[in-house]
């Protein structure tokens, strides 16, 4: 059987016995302070510009991504070919090339 250090034994029976510590808590006013800080340093210079055009322009964006995504599987749906191509293959194949 394995056989622990005096020393080892007395140091893990009086860390069994410490209280716990409290909860760390927020300083007062640190979101505030941060928030402060973010729109500082955001507010500087053409780089800040660009940053503000890029995190504005997530959500459109998105809903440009998400409407293409239904419109193709509406459009896949909807197919009157017998091959499974687009309509827009369709049209470009009937109308546009003799």
């Amino acid at each position: 059987m394995n056989q622990l250090n005096p020393e080892l034994k007395r140091l893990l029976r009086w860390a069994s016995e410490a209280p716990a510590l409290p909860p760390a808590e927020i300083p007062l006013g640190f979101s505030q302070r941060v928030a402060a800080r973010w729109s500082e340093f955001s507010d500087r210079g053409l780089m800040g510009m660009w940053q503000r055009a890029i995190v504005r322009s997530v959500w459109p964006a998105t809903a440009v991504i998400l409407l293409g995504l239904a419109l193709l599987i509406v459009q896949r749906f909807t197919s009157n070919s017998l091959y499974g191509l687009s309509q827009a293959y369709t049209v470009v194949s009937v109308e546009l090339v003799p």
